[in-house]
């Protein structure tokens, strides 16, 4: 944010009137769009050059064991996840629906953000699983640390103002 360089980006399909992208690869969500308050993340990326050290090269998502005991902590995706967090607790959205590699649900679960598989995995550029977030209980699941730097990003991404503007 400070330094205006763009090194990723993130996605929050809103409008339920028409199909979330993730019922494109086959995924049934008709009862989610059916709800009031559900969106989809349908997009979260960190340009390459910033998500991977020099010896990370091979790796798309670094494993559990190195991301937590080494201190390589997926800051950048973290503020990504978190200003969506920050979007749905706005605009009132109650779910959150992903479709994501498994590791990558484990590691997001490790940092507090609690998903459910809710269908049968489907092929998508390899094989990956519909999950929901439920967004009001977030702050009572995620670690300390991550709700203070949630209030950070809160801090400087205020979709109501913006929206109001």
């Amino acid at each position: 944010i400070e330094s205006g360089e763009f090194i990723g980006c993130s996605r929050l399909v809103c409008d339920t009137t028409m199909p979330y992208p993730i019922e494109y690869a086959g995924v049934e969500c008709s009862h989610w769009r059916l709800q009031n308050g559900a969106a989809e993340v349908s997009r979260v990326m960190v340009l390459k050059e910033w998500r991977r050290r020099k010896n990370e090269e091979g790796n798309a998502i670094p494993s559990e064991e190195t991301v937590f005991e080494s201190g390589r902590f997926p800051y950048i995706a973290l503020g990504l996840y978190l200003s969506i967090v920050k979007c749905a607790e706005d605009l009132s959205i109650r779910h959150l629906l992903l479709l994501c590699e498994k590791k990558l649900l484990r590691q997001i679960a490790m940092m507090g953000f609690e998903n459910t598989i809710f269908d049968e995995p489907v092929e998508y550029k390899g094989t990956r699983y519909p999950s929901v977030v439920d967004v009001s209980r977030l702050r009572s699941t995620l670690k300390p640390e991550i709700i203070e730097l949630l209030n950070v990003v809160g801090q400087k991404f205020d979709i109501k103002r913006k929206i109001a503007a």
